[in-house]
C-alpha cells in the first residue's frame, strides 16, 4: 500500500507541476518512483494527476493521484483536484507560517537562543519531569561582565557581534538535549 512518496526538489513529473504552476493530466508515474527509488511500487500504476499547491505565489507542494487504469483522470478531474488543491494550499501556508511564528516567538531575534518564553514553558515541563522521575534538574544562569563596556565603547553593532558570537559558542558546545 503506497501512502506517501517523496521526491527531491524539482525532480519527476511533481518538479515540472511547481516549476511550470500546472497541473499534469494522465502523466506516467514510473518516473516518479524510479525518482524516488520505488520503481517495482509503480508496476501496477499507469496514469497520474497532479496539480501544484500554491498560496500566495509560492509554492509549498503539489498533490499526486495515481490509477491502475492508463487514462484515468479527466478534466473534470482535474478541475476538481485543482479546486481542492487551492485550499489544500492555504491550508499548509498557514500551518507553516504559524508554525515559523510559533518558533520566532519562542527565540530571541538577535541570536536565535531560546527567549524568556520559551525558558518558563521549558522550565515547567523539565522540572515535572524530574519530579516524575525523581531526578535533579539543574538551571545555569550566565552574566556577560561588563557588556555594558562593549556597547559603550563598540556600539550597539558591536554589542550585537558579541552576542551572536557567544551565542555561536553555546550552540557548538551545549548538546542539543540540553537546551
Amino acid at each position: 500500500e503506497l501512502k506517501r512518496i517523496q521526491l527531491q526538489a524539482g525532480l519527476g513529473h511533481p518538479g515540472w507541476v511547481i516549476d511550470h504552476r500546472q497541473s499534469l493530466v494522465n502523466a506516467s508515474p514510473a518516473a516518479d518512483f524510479e525518482a524516488a527509488g520505488m520503481a517495482t511500487a509503480a508496476q501496477n500504476l499507469r496514469s497520474a494527476l497532479m496539480c501544484p499547491l500554491v498560496a500566495n505565489g509560492r509554492a509549498v507542494g503539489v498533490i499526486a493521484l495515481y490509477h491502475v487504469a492508463p487514462e484515468f483522470y479527466s478534466e473534470d478531474h482535474r478541475r476538481l483536484l485543482d479546486r481542492i488543491s487551492e485550499q489544500a494550499a492555504a491550508a499548509i501556508s498557514n500551518s507553516i507560517v504559524f508554525e515559523q511564528t510559533r518558533e520566532e516567538s519562542l527565540s530571541d531575534a538577535l541570536t536565535g537562543l531560546p527567549n524568556t518564553r520559551y525558558l518558563v514553558s521549558h522550565v515547567a515541563r523539565e522540572l515535572a519531569r524530574a519530579e516524575r522521575h525523581d531526578s535533579q534538574m539543574a538551571i545555569l544562569v550566565l552574566d556577560l561582565d561588563d557588556f555594558k563596556d562593549i556597547n559603550d565603547t563598540h556600539g550597539h553593532h558591536g554589542g550585537d557581534l558579541a552576542l551572536r558570537e557567544v551565542a555561536d559558542v553555546f550552540r557548538r558546545t551545549v548538546r542539543p538535549y540540553d537546551d
